[in-house]
């Protein structure tokens, strides 16, 4: 757990796959990123990263972009390449990532706050915004849909993102 609000330069300890927890009233096919961090400087300050990878909508300023490409500019930006999952470990673990930590709304009878991470990687490359289906569903391909994130070999048991799955866009948004 981190301590305060800041920007940390940290390294990359592990990077699991986990299924969206219900609560979150994420798509069936979605899953999550996660990434473990160590601060350099204070090494009891660790804490893990979750990416939503799903075909749901960002909220606020991120509204127009939908979660998978918010989730891989962080991935991509921490140094991941390709487009094969099951070597995200294996690329990521020990790189070095600047990470930013936000203060949550105090909660429960003590008030008590939580530093959380807010963004990884810092910016850097980004997918492009007109991203196709089909290189979506190559990126989701070598997942599963079981948690913890094992990777399988098998395409039978892979998590995918269908163009069928996204609403069409009306321009008749409310703002």
């Amino acid at each position: 757990m981190f301590k305060s609000v800041g920007s940390f330069n940290c390294e990359i300890l592990d990077v699991k796959f986990t299924k969206t927890n219900p609560k979150f009233n994420a798509p069936e096919n979605a899953f999550n990123i996660c990434v473990k961090v160590q601060d350099n400087e204070d090494k009891s300050q660790v804490d893990w990263w979750e990416g939503e990878y799903s075909d749901r909508y960002g909220r606020g300023v991120c509204s127009d972009t939908m979660q998978m490409v918010l989730t891989m500019n962080s991935i991509r930006n921490c140094g991941f390449e390709g487009d094969d999952f099951s070597t995200m470990p294996k690329q990521l673990i020990g790189k070095t990532v600047p990470v930013d930590t936000y203060a949550s709304k105090p909660t429960g009878e003590d008030n008590k706050v939580f530093y959380n991470i807010g963004k990884i990687g810092g910016s850097g490359k980004r997918l492009n915004e007109e991203i196709s289906f089909e290189t979506v569903a190559k990126l989701a391909a070598s997942m599963t849909d079981e948690a913890p994130g094992e990777i399988f070999d098998d395409p039978a048991t892979v998590a995918t993102v269908t163009p069928s799955d996204v609403p069409a866009d009306t321009d008749d948004l409310p703002f």
